[in-house]
């Protein structure tokens, strides 16, 4: 093994080109595998930390549509562990209505808008594996109680202890004045993440909800909560879910179709199947392409070496002969071959890990995780990486070593060994295979981008562009708030550098205030009252402002907004709902009254469809909903200096509303914000081409390289005969051009194919055009060509006689 050592080392050193591609080449490929790896079991991770994980259930409702929700009535929970003794325990939390203005209680302390705030079950930190760091978890139980993240411990109170004192909490219930308990932490593979945890008991208390019965934690109406339940082990989730679906129809016995479904917590993240109709927060089938990606990365790296070194075989033919004459046996020389894979691979490892070390940066600033070998989990996604990267690196060189040690002594010795058609077969069959995964991967990445540009170029059916979306005011419980407001408004009015602006309960980009059912008119099937509608919260200035039309009918008056909620039975709707009513036309739908469960209400406009979210949806049946609201201000802006704009809108704020932060955004970044996931695996392809372009192209350098050495005499004499460069040139390309020619013939179906496949997930997609595919080929011809030429002109401009006299 020692002298196999030392041979390997010797052969190395003494062929620096060949040994410096295939490291390369390897170290590029473990680079992107242990990459993307890093990612994979991080996805995979995601919640398995709990201690009872397998017990634990998520809530799920469906309903006929094929939707599926994790928000449900809070009385649900308390009422099957009532009813079902499997089930041993419940816990309740929410990440919407908490969301508001934090700060400490003192009047100098700065208020901070927080969105990663909920209001949880009093059992939260014993129900969940998430480590209370200081304090009490018990005391969560208690109205008026909260917990800090140890981050936002440092960010509210710096070198303090934060357990015992009080903050101030402005949401849509006022002000709430809760003293802090303790400090927890969560783990960054938790799908779970607040920064502020409130007793939900607080919701109890009849002063605190100021009249908002719908909030009330043992309600069976508004679906607001998530809820989680643990089971006796050994429960089947398919018998219990019957059971709690008939307890629920029992409570609330309306016939809407949906039903309760059981979501294991370890299927919170990542669903099993694509089948699966859970809501998850990760993709299971952007994980199954980026692990096939960097399997073929990888792939490619150990093809290159398979490439080079049985190009070189003839070279070490008579090195192999010698030593299989003085006794060697095939055996031995297979170890010897064996042992030299394993030394490159080992380096090539070694420089991969830093390769690693200094592109990590850009890559977790690319999926935006702060991701390092270090968090590699160690589940089974990283056993199976580990074995893929061991198997491949053993059998690409006892393959190799199978190859160089079949010489015949007598052959070699005599002069007589040729390259075999199988040995030259299978280094075309290589390179093609590298360019067809390149290819594919630069087609892939053109029709991601072409998609994303699609969305966000195609007309939404409003104007966004030079649209101010400032964030209203959460400290509102001074009396004189309306004053405040009004004299807000009053100034957006005066001001030459607003054209229009509008007050609303949401805004395109930001989803909508809620969805709900039961709705239906005189014509309309039993089954409309089981469809889902989208209900925004507009004032009468919204149309205008964002500049969408009305098909038929009028829009709201001043005074209809000024309705109280139960007391107003006016409503706009989108062409959308009208047919999802069942309205033969716009203009039926405001001759009819509409009943929404026990209340009739009048369409007294339409509304031309328009996108209020992502591209990737169909447009929503919307129900508009008169109200004076408060949670965004949107600001249409004149031409003129932006900046100077802002400044001043935020002076009138802070004037207007003292105490609160003034947090902007605009409607076009906002809007395009819901194409970020499309954007993060666009740029991963993207890189991913890269890279396996890079490995093909090492690789081709030192084919064409082992072609021009073995082909060196022929050169010299089709100069000395009158070739010019450019016919040398093209000799040495024409075969591996016509190679990738044919790897982009085998490519672009596959990726076409695949492709057609991910842009049916979207309701608005693009065609993919024909030039698409020979774009692809000439990327990697383009850069083949490069490759190629830097070795066969220089080669071409040789002096020939050099060539010839060394013969």
């Amino acid at each position: 093994m020692t002298n196999d050592l030392i041979i390997t080392i010797r052969h190395i050193t003494r062929n620096k080109i060949y040994s410096v591609l295939n490291i390369a080449g390897i170290a590029l490929g473990i680079a992107a595998f242990l990459l993307i790896l890093e990612f994979i079991s991080t996805e995979k991770s995601y919640n398995l930390f709990h201690a009872d994980k397998e017990q634990m259930y998520r809530l799920v409702y469906s309903n006929p549509e094929g939707s599926a929700w994790s928000e449900m009535e809070p009385g649900i929970g308390p009422l099957i562990k009532e009813k079902l003794p499997v089930i041993t325990d419940y816990c309740r939390y929410e990440t919407g209505i908490a969301q508001g203005v934090v700060k400490v209680n003192n009047p100098a302390a700065d208020p901070f808008r927080e969105s990663a705030i909920g209001y949880v079950d009093g059992n939260f930190f014993s129900f969940f594996s998430f480590p209370v760091k200081a304090g009490k978890a018990a005391k969560l139980n208690q109205p008026f109680t909260c917990f800090l993240s140890e981050k936002a411990a440092v960010k509210y109170f710096p070198n303090q202890n934060p357990v015992g004192q009080t903050i101030l909490l402005y949401n849509q219930f006022g002000e709430g004045i809760f003293r802090i308990a303790g400090v927890y932490s969560i783990p960054d593979n938790s799908d779970i993440q607040y920064d502020m945890v409130f007793s939900l008991e607080t919701l109890g208390v009849a002063s605190y909800m100021q009249g908002n019965d719908w909030v009330n934690i043992n309600n069976l109406s508004s679906q607001y909560i998530q809820t989680m339940v643990k089971l006796v082990p050994g429960t089947d989730p398919a018998t219990l879910e019957k059971q709690i679906n008939s307890v629920r129809q029992s409570a609330i016995p309306e016939n809407d179709g949906t039903l309760l479904h059981l979501q294991p917590l370890t299927q919170m993240h990542l669903t099993i199947s694509f089948d699966d109709f859970y809501p998850t927060y990760g993709n299971l089938r952007y994980i199954y392409i980026l692990g096939l990606v960097a399997l073929l990365i990888l792939c490619m790296a150990w093809f290159n070496y398979i490439n080079l070194s049985t190009a070189q075989s003839i070279k070490r033919s008579h090195e192999i002969s010698i030593r299989k004459i003085i006794g060697a046996s095939r055996s031995s020389l297979v170890q010897l071959y064996l042992t030299e894979s394993i030394a490159i691979n080992l380096l090539g490892l070694f420089f991969a890990l830093f390769l690693v070390y200094l592109i990590q940066p850009f890559f977790n600033t690319l999926i935006q995780k702060e991701l390092s070998l270090t968090t590699i989990h160690w589940n089974t996604i990283t056993l199976i990486g580990s074995l893929i990267f061991i198997s491949g690196a053993l059998l690409s060189g006892w393959y190799t070593a199978l190859v160089i040690t079949r010489f015949q002594p007598l052959a070699v010795i005599k002069s007589r060994m040729t390259i075999s058609g199988k040995g030259v077969t299978l280094r075309k069959l290589l390179v093609v295979t590298q360019f067809a995964i390149s290819i594919g991967l630069v087609l892939t990445t053109f029709i991601i981008y072409k998609q994303i540009g699609f969305m966000q170029k195609s007309a939404l059916g409003m104007d966004i562009e030079k649209m101010l979306i400032v964030r209203g005011p959460s400290i509102t419980t001074d009396s004189s708030f309306s004053i405040q407001k009004s004299g807000f408004v009053q100034s957006l009015e005066s001001n030459p550098q607003i054209q229009e602006f509008t007050l609303t309960g949401s805004v395109p980009g930001y989803y909508y205030n809620f969805r709900t059912a039961g709705f239906s008119q005189p014509g309309s099937s039993e089954s409309v009252k089981q469809k889902s509608f989208a209900f925004s919260i507009i004032d009468h200035r919204y149309l205008s402002t964002y500049r969408i039309p009305l098909v038929a009918g009028r829009n709201f008056t001043p005074a209809e907004t000024a309705v109280e909620w139960n007391k107003n039975d006016r409503v706009l709707m989108n062409e959308r709902a009208i047919e999802q009513l069942g309205f033969s036309s716009p203009e039926e739908a405001l001759t009819k009254r509409v009943t929404w469960d026990e209340r009739t209400i009048q369409v007294i406009g339409v509304v031309k469809n328009y996108h209020h979210t992502g591209l990737q949806n169909a447009i929503d049946p919307i129900i508009f909903y008169p109200q004076n609201n408060n949670v965004f201000y949107s600001i249409r802006l004149a031409p003129g200096n932006l900046k100077h704009q802002i400044s001043l809108i935020e002076k009138t704020y802070r004037e207007s509303f003292p105490n609160n932060p003034f947090e902007y955004s605009f409607a076009d970044e906002q809007f395009n914000r819901q194409y970020l996931t499309e954007t993060k695996y666009g740029s991963l392809f993207t890189t991913g081409a890269v890279w396996a372009i890079l490995i093909a192209c090492l690789g081709l350098f030192g084919l064409t390289n082992y072609s021009i050495q073995s082909r060196i005499k022929e050169i010299g004499i089709r100069k000395v005969v009158g070739a010019s460069v450019n016919n040398i040139v093209a000799m040495l390309a024409s075969d591996f051009i016509k190679l990738i020619v044919i790897a982009g013939i085998i490519a672009c179906p596959v990726a076409w194919w695949a492709m057609q496949n991910w842009l049916d997930n979207f309701a608005y997609r693009i065609e993919i055009s024909w030039w698409l595919l020979p774009s692809a080929i000439a990327v990697a011809l383009i850069i083949a060509v490069a490759t190629i030429s830097i070795q066969t002109i220089r080669t071409a401009l040789s002096n020939p006689v050099d060539a010839l006299k060394s013969e």
